[in-house]
């Protein structure tokens, strides 16, 4: 009998020291699942946000706005200036990373796009053909400066971080206390306001070098090539189509108007849109868009560009085809979006090109005069 006590006397104590100890342990994951620790990860893209977010509150106007959502070939493809000129709506450049899932460029616009607004998705060719689970890239992001911006993830993907953070615990334990290497929001906002006075960046890959307008226009000439095939298979993934659709029919109920339009790409032996194997491809790419009744518009060939126009490969444009595709992309907003008559005959190849020809003058004008600008306000720096 006094054995049995002092086992139920010992079982009792044991169960008081391991049970909170227990719980203790698991509200200790559970915390750090959630919070960002230091991983190696795209920190720019955060000031990026901050900046297009404050862009977008600090606007005082009647207009309506024009987005455009996509990765990172509108961020470095794409000049507001360029757009702004040229219509009667507030332009939003919203492009950050194509590494992000789809719903995270649908679920960010969702914040700003009201009705009468106008989206425009230039969406990389790899989202068609991209699968949905968790990447290494986007859990970096999600698990440390991103963690505020899990909401615009699918329930799926937040619960596949919430899984690999867990199981992944005592590999992010030593980071504890290491700052993430981010500019504080209130400084970047003073910087970009005050302080920006970038006509180009500098660099790439560091948000002190973007424009006031959030994207990166590089006046550089091209720093690498590799052969690209864009269009890798026939078959779209399920779950872009199901994002498609859903951000389609959400637009379509709240008044705004959403096309998608065609990425840049470099003419490269592997996807050459003069091509017949290049266009059978495209014929396809073109045709899942049309089965889900999303407007798809442009001239692909427009954006096909020679690689002298990119800075790296294959997605990023310089500061000359930055604002070649932006005129380019203008007149086809112009036609298909805004219902203009175009400025020349789209069935003939001959106007095709010899229009083509008229916006890279056009394009390298603009370029020249800005080199300018940017010469005299370094001038002035130094004195």
């Amino acid at each position: 009998m006094q054995s049995n006590y002092k086992k139920n006397t010992k079982y009792m104590l044991y169960s008081i020291i391991m049970i909170p100890l227990i719980v203790w342990l698991i509200s200790l994951i559970l915390l750090f699942s959630y919070r960002p620790l230091y991983k190696a990860a795209a920190y720019w893209v955060e000031g990026i946000l901050t900046i297009k977010d404050y862009n977008f509150q600090r606007q005082e106007t009647d207009k309506a706005h024009m987005f455009f959502i996509s990765g990172s070939n509108s961020l470095f493809g794409i000049s507001t200036k360029i757009l702004e000129e040229r219509f009667d709506y507030s332009i939003h450049n919203l492009a950050t990373h194509a590494g992000f899932p789809i719903d995270f460029h649908f679920n960010l616009v969702k914040k700003y796009a009201k009705k009468g607004d106008i989206v425009i998705a230039p969406l990389e060719y790899n989202y068609i053909n991209s699968k949905s689970n968790l990447n290494a890239w986007t859990y970096a992001q999600f698990t440390t400066w991103a963690t505020q911006y899990q909401s615009l993830l699918s329930p799926e993907m937040r619960n596949q971080i919430f899984w690999r953070n867990m199981y992944s615990y005592w590999e992010r334990l030593p980071f504890i206390y290491r700052p993430l290497p981010i500019i504080e929001k209130e400084s970047l906002i003073l910087h970009n306001v005050t302080n920006n006075t970038n006509i180009f960046s500098p660099e790439a890959y560091n948000v002190l070098a973007l424009t006031r307008d959030g994207e990166f226009f590089m006046d550089s000439p091209l720093v690498k090539f590799s052969e690209n095939l864009y269009i890798t298979s026939d078959e779209a993934n399920p779950h872009f189509i199901q994002e498609l659709m859903k951000f389609n029919e959400y637009a379509k109920k709240s008044g705004i108007k959403f096309y998608v339009t065609y990425p840049v790409s470099v003419k490269n032996k592997q996807f050459d849109a003069d091509t017949q194997e290049t266009q059978e491809r495209l014929k396809k790419y073109r045709q899942i868009y049309k089965n889900i009744g999303v407007n798809l518009f442009g001239d692909e060939r427009f954006y096909n560009f020679d690689k002298k126009y990119f800075r790296d490969i294959p997605y990023h444009l310089n500061a000359t085809g930055a604002a070649l595709r932006s005129l380019l992309l203008a007149e086809d907003i112009n036609t298909h979006v805004l219902g203009k008559e175009p400025s020349y005959d789209v069935n003939s190849k001959a106007a095709t090109d010899k229009f083509f020809k008229q916006k890279e003058k056009e394009a390298l004008k603009i370029i020249d005069e800005l080199r300018i600008l940017d010469k005299e306000k370094k001038e002035k720096k130094t004195m």
